[in-house]
């Protein structure tokens, strides 16, 4: 499975030509400072505005009435987050997800129009702008596969490696400093599963919990085992052939045991009786015609 990937990724061009042109005033812009738990914007609300992180980390998400959250992305400094004030008036909806500061926030709030203005007469960073959009639908993309394929315990065990990487604590012990509820959150699961999978860990020397944080040792051994990295491949190639441009490989699994003689002769006559259509043992045996004509006639 590949790895999950819930932090959004700055574009250079993009984030560097929004710094430049909001600091000599080409765009408008009005500076925003949020603290940890303020919300950058809530479901529901009419999104006139695009926002540019310049500090800090955003958690995008969305709610259901029975309690329980799911986290689509992490947004940090140099990435945009809100675009519905690109779409046409007449199409316009509300927003479906919160944003809310996971730690201190400072931010740009654009103006969505005159934003998308500026992107129609710089067709470079138009571009860099469709490829932030491609790659955070990607995104999302790669995670709905992975939430439909794998079990909680992979998933669970690769968003560890990607936590960890993005701390900078990817040297074990690696600090992941949130709580089970709000890893739950990150994958759209309960708790419970959380909570099962951090006991495994646990059982294989891997993780504890120290206040509140995570904190897994040997970490991209333990990812490694619970995605199952160490299988061997096995190639139809022999060794000795050395003019191959293209090997196909597959898995090895345990054969098929194969029947001794009696259940073999005994599955055989089975087969042949059924061909004849169940008939007598004494009966002529019929040709492919017969057989053919016999579809058509009405049943005895």
């Amino acid at each position: 499975m590949e790895a999950i990937s819930l932090f959004v990724q700055p574009k250079p061009l993009l984030s560097e030509t929004i710094e430049r042109i909001v600091a000599d005033g080409t765009l408008k812009a009005r500076a925003l400072v949020l603290s940890p738990g303020d919300y950058l914007f809530r479901e529901g609300d009419d999104m006139r505005e695009t926002f540019y992180l310049t500090r800090g980390l955003v958690r995008l998400y969305s709610g259901t009435p029975d309690g329980y959250a799911k986290t689509v992305f992490f947004h940090k400094a140099g990435t945009l987050i809100g675009f519905q004030g690109f779409r046409p008036e007449v199409d316009r909806k509300p927003s479906i997800l919160n944003a809310k500061a996971t730690t201190k926030v400072e931010a740009f709030a654009i103006d969505a129009e005159r934003f998308g203005s500026y992107l129609k007469t710089h067709g470079d960073v138009c571009y860099a702008m469709a490829q932030y959009l491609f790659e955070m639908m990607s995104l999302q993309t790669r995670e709905a596969v992975n939430a439909s394929v794998y079990p909680v315990l992979q998933r669970f065990s690769a968003l560890l490696l990607t936590l960890a990487r993005e701390f900078n604590s990817a040297q074990a012990p690696a600090i992941i400093p949130f709580s089970n509820e709000e890893l739950a959150e990150m994958l759209g699961v309960h708790v419970n599963s959380i909570t099962n999978s951090v006991v495994a860990l646990r059982n294989a020397d891997c993780a504890e919990r120290q206040r509140g944080a995570l904190v897994i040792d040997a970490v991209q051994q333990a990812i490694d085992d619970k995605l199952g990295a160490d299988y061997q491949a096995h190639s139809f190639v022999d060794p000795s052939n050395t003019a191959v441009d293209d090997v196909q490989f597959i898995y090895v699994v345990d054969g098929v045991e194969e029947p001794d003689d009696a259940d073999a002769a005994e599955a055989a006559g089975e087969a042949n009786a059924d061909a004849d259509g169940g008939a007598d043992a004494g009966s002529e045996p019929q040709g492919f015609v017969d057989r053919l004509l016999a579809l058509f006639r009405p049943a005895s």
